[in-house]
């Protein structure tokens, strides 16, 4: 049996820096790295990225909501 990378729980790293919790974002700085993401991949490989549909994140585009 031919085992994969993935499958070994040796080679699982922790990636997650240690670091304090923060303070939440403001809902214009997020929208201020949305804007970012979508300007770097487009609409559709941007909510992609994330995980979400394209038309809430289109929605949010516009309204800047």
């Amino acid at each position: 049996m031919t085992v994969k990378d993935h499958d070994d729980p040796a080679l699982e790293w922790d990636l997650e820096p240690e670091v304090e919790p923060q303070a939440p974002l403001s809902d214009d700085a997020l929208l201020d790295l949305l804007d970012a993401l979508v300007e770097e991949r487009g609409r559709v490989p941007a909510a992609q990225v994330l995980g979400v549909n394209f038309r809430p994140l289109v929605l949010c585009c516009d309204t800047g909501r």
